[in-house]
């Protein structure tokens, strides 16, 4: 069970807040390796024009209010369904 930053443990929204914008925060100073990135992607969308390029595929799914599908499990990746109560149901 998730409890209060107070208690020791984050809870899920404070999870999202650190992982999202501690990112952008850390884009400027990262190099892209598109090449890499590539061959570490896990999403299965084959067509995405992001592919490779994690800092635009966050900014999308970030406009979206939705995370990238490295953000989930096979199988919740798979389900295409990017939304935040995927993701809590996922980790909780």
């Amino acid at each position: 069970m998730l409890v209060s930053p107070e208690q020791g443990t984050l809870k899920v929204p404070d999870l999202l807040y650190i992982l999202l914008v501690n990112y952008e925060r850390e884009v400027d100073m990262m190099e892209c390796t598109i090449e890499k990135n590539t061959a570490a992607c896990t999403c299965t969308y084959d067509s995405c024009p992001r592919k490779g390029k994690c800092c635009e595929c966050v900014a999308y799914h970030r406009s979206k209010k939705q995370l990238p599908g490295c953000f989930f499990s096979p199988e919740g990746e798979a389900s295409y369904d990017r939304s935040y109560r995927r993701f809590i149901m996922e980790n909780t």
